[in-house]
């Protein structure tokens, strides 16, 4: 993954920001009708999902095992116990 190819997405490699925590892409789903992809990504003990576009999982190339950091940017957050 390279972080050159653009800001969207879940996963970044190569950054080091406040903002961002080292993660695993453990799956992918990409539904082109909707024009949408989830990506799930392991965080230490913890999993996020993301919800991306199919251009970004392609530019950033995740994948199930891609290593990078997570990047947060986000309009809501939702945390469940």
């Amino acid at each position: 993954m390279t972080h050159d190819e653009g800001r969207e997405g879940a996963v970044a490699a190569g950054e080091e920001e406040e903002s961002g925590v080292d993660g695993t892409v453990r799956a992918v789903v990409v539904d082109s009708a909707r024009h949408l992809a989830l990506v799930e990504v392991v965080l230490g003990e913890q999993a996020i999902l993301s919800r991306v576009t199919p251009d970004a999982v392609e530019r950033l190339r995740l994948a199930p095992g891609a290593e990078g950091v997570v990047m947060f940017k986000s309009v809501g957050v939702e945390v469940t116990a």
